[in-house]
């Protein structure tokens, strides 16, 4: 917090000396942002995008502060229009994704990841998000490729690790599920979507053994 009450000095004096710069105020109503004073980044940004409309920048913050306050809608158009003036920014496209799916919108999801991972092929947001998307479309063998690819990047990932320990299951790979789950779980023994499938797992394993059994 320290560090943004230095960044909103400095803006704070440089608005005094010229206060309809756009940039500066795109910047004030970006440490707004980051300091979760939606109201105060609403009013800078606002101001910012009056002088210039066109400012990928302010309309990808802009769009960022409404996510923040669940208007999904509102982000979205910004973000969409900010993105028609910089197609390849990275970090505006990566939160339309995260916006895309919380509402349920896969399809558009997974076209952003696919353009995401032209720009950056090594991207883990990008090969987790799309990978799960794979395996919700019950693609297993596309699922696990990204998911590969990732936990190779980045091995101690809970989000890769319960993606593809959910996936070995389904493909009834149970020990390769159950070693992707307990890692997880070191990671966060409280969480619900491993303890799920784990659990899932060793119930369809001790099923599947019953049945010899008999």
């Amino acid at each position: 917090m320290h560090e943004y009450q230095q960044s909103l000095s400095d803006i704070n004096k440089a608005l005094k000396i010229e206060p309809n710069n756009a940039y500066t105020l795109s910047n004030r109503g970006t440490t707004y942002r980051m300091m979760k004073k939606y109201e105060n980044a609403f009013s800078d940004l606002n101001k910012s995008l009056k002088i210039d409309p066109n400012n990928a920048i302010a309309l990808s913050n802009r769009g960022i502060t409404y996510k923040m306050i669940n208007q999904y809608e509102e982000a979205l158009s910004d973000l969409n229009l900010s993105l028609t003036i910089e197609p390849n920014d990275t970090f505006t496209l990566s939160h339309r994704i995260e916006i895309y799916l919380m509402i349920n919108r896969h399809d558009e999801a997974y076209l952003d990841l696919n353009n995401l991972l032209k720009i950056k092929p090594y991207n883990i947001f990008a090969l987790n998000n799309r990978g799960e998307i794979h395996r919700l479309k019950c693609k297993y063998k596309e699922a696990l490729l990204d998911l590969n690819k990732s936990l190779q990047l980045k091995f101690c990932n809970s989000f890769s690790l319960n993606s593809r320990g959910a996936t070995y299951r389904v493909i009834n790979r149970y020990e390769d599920a159950l070693l992707d789950l307990n890692e997880s779980l070191k990671i966060n023994p409280n969480n619900l979507f491993a303890l799920s499938n784990r659990g899932a797992t060793y119930l369809t394993m001790n099923n599947t053994k019953k049945r010899f059994w008999i």
